[in-house]
C-alpha cells in the first residue's frame, strides 16, 4: 500500500512540476538582455530535467505496482514500460 500512496504522490508532483514547465516556456523572453535570457534559459532546462526524473520515478512504480517488475535504472525503467 505503501507504493500506491508513493505512486499518488509522485503523479501530483508531476503534475505540478509540468505545470510550471508549460509556464516557464510561455514566458517571452525576447525583450530581456541575453544575461537574464540564459538564466530563464538555465531555469527550463532545470525545470525539464526535474519533470523528467519524476517521471521516470514514477514510472516505475506504476511497473511494480501493475507489473510485478522491479527495476533500477531510468534507462531500465523505459525500456521495461516500452
Amino acid at each position: 500500500m505503501e507504493q500506491a500512496r508513493s505512486y499518488k504522490i509522485k503523479l501530483k508532483k508531476l503534475s505540478k512540476a509540468v505545470s510550471g514547465l508549460r509556464h516557464v516556456i510561455e514566458v517571452d523572453i525576447s525583450g530581456y538582455s541575453n544575461v537574464i535570457k540564459d538564466a530563464i534559459k538555465n531555469g527550463r532546462v532545470q525545470k525539464f530535467e526535474y519533470c523528467v526524473e519524476l517521471l521516470w520515478k514514477a514510472i516505475k512504480i506504476f511497473l511494480f505496482l501493475n507489473e510485478k517488475v522491479n527495476v533500477k535504472s531510468p534507462k531500465q525503467t523505459i525500456k521495461e514500460f516500452l
